[in-house]
């Protein structure tokens, strides 16, 4: 494992930013302004799952802008094979436990996207058999705000549960909707009538920059108390 650590001082700026470009900057997720006093980083090595999807592709372009040393993880060669340069790229099927365990070889710290499928508990429980068999990890859970009291969500309880009394270090992110399936999901209507439309009548929908969350799963998996 490669390690060194990097104190930075300065203040937070009130422009909004994925994450500085340096060690030890970062977006103030309380309001802009605030002092940054001396943050320490330590660099080891990080896998990040599902380093192909919309928030797993953010988290690696971040992560290697502040120099993490990063292993990503993607689903067939083909896919690795394009990924961009300083990671270490390797193939990762959640139904097979022959491939995860390579994966977690040398690592300390993990982001674990589980696939967005109706067998999401069952998967990330054989991930997390997995990565207690190999040590101590701490996980950084992509999870979903809401908790069993909603549909989407619950599942992703069931995983942090599962992960709570496996023993292992963790920090659930839990974010609502993603900003971009505003486009990604909305496209046609947009283009074609200038309008998106939704489900939830004249109720208060919050949403999330993809950005940011990558931002602060960065800031966890860099930094150490």
């Amino acid at each position: 494992m490669s390690r060194k650590t990097k104190n930075v001082g300065g203040f937070l700026n009130a422009e909004r930013s994925p994450l500085a470009p340096s060690f030890g900057v970062h977006p103030d997720p309380f309001g802009a302004g605030r002092p940054l006093v001396i943050v320490e980083w330590e660099i080891a090595v990080i896998l990040i799952t599902g380093a192909n999807g919309n928030v797993g592709r953010e988290v690696v372009k971040q992560a290697l802008s502040v120099g993490l040393t990063i292993r990503a993880s993607f689903q067939s060669a083909e896919t690795a094979a394009k990924a961009p340069a300083g990671l270490d790229g390797v193939v990762m099927d959640y139904t097979k436990p022959e491939t995860i365990r390579p994966a977690l070889k040398g690592v300390e710290k993990i982001f674990l996207v589980g696939p967005p499928t109706r067998d999401l508990l069952a998967l990330e429980v054989r991930f997390i058999k997995e990565a207690v068999a190999s040590g101590r990890k701490h996980i950084v859970k992509l999870s979903a705000l809401g908790g069993h009291g909603s549909m989407f969500p619950s599942g992703h309880r069931d995983s942090e549960e599962n992960i709570e009394v496996s023993g292992l270090p963790h920090t659930f992110l839990r974010p609502n909707g993603f900003m971009q399936n505003l486009v990604n999901y909305n496209t046609a209507t947009i283009r074609s009538a200038d309008a998106f439309y939704g489900c939830q009548g004249n109720g208060g929908v919050s949403v999330i920059d993809i950005r940011d969350v990558a931002a602060v799963a960065v800031i966890v998996l860099a930094h150490r108390p």
